[in-house]
């Protein structure tokens, strides 16, 4: 008696520990550095489309998005210059994914042209203010991309860089207006 009483115990033993693995799991807690992700990026989470522009011709679209369970930023853009005369209007494209490491908030840039690279991520809590500036590599222009709130559904992104050689103080090369999608 006592002899299936252990046998019995252990097959309930493996019963339940089979049972648990096939259980929901409780996601591993987000650490800090990506609880910071979301405050940093809320401001700016969602669609937008670009604002008219002086002159014309320039059309877009970007969204940032939470992911991985909060542990990523998906930042996607989409903007498509002026057709030319017997051209249609060259789409430019890209992705920048935000992410935390070593208690520190970085992205990754991609686009359609073949180019990567990688950002520190600042924010400025008094303007709210989200900064990417590119990482320092000899011989490559350095960029920087601000994210400023101009009211609760508009954004003013600048974009500026410095000589191709990465030599010299960064100049704007852009300014643009966002409107959040209704």
């Amino acid at each position: 008696m006592k002899r299936h009483t252990v046998t019995l115990t252990a097959v309930i033993l493996c019963l339940l520990a089979q049972a648990t693995a096939f259980m929901p799991q409780q996601p591993a807690p987000v650490p800090p550095a990506a609880r910071a992700l979301r405050e940093v990026f809320d401001f700016v989470l969602g669609s937008w489309d670009l604002e008219p522009m002086p002159g014309g011709g320039l059309r877009g679209r970007f969204s940032f998005d939470m992911d991985l369970g909060g542990r990523a930023v998906l930042h996607r853009i989409q903007v498509t210059g002026a057709p030319t005369p017997g051209a249609d209007g060259r789409a430019n494209e890209l992705l920048l994914v935000a992410y935390a490491e070593d208690s520190q908030l970085r992205a990754l840039y991609l686009d359609n042209d073949g180019k990567v690279v990688r950002f520190d991520v600042g924010f400025a809590h008094d303007t709210a203010t989200i900064t990417f500036s590119s990482e320092a590599v000899p011989g490559q222009p350095r960029q920087r991309f601000t994210y400023r709130p101009l009211a609760k559904d508009r954004v003013e992104v600048t974009s500026e860089a410095s000589a191709a050689d990465g030599r010299g103080p960064l100049a704007v090369t852009s300014r643009s207006t966002w409107s959040r999608t209704k």
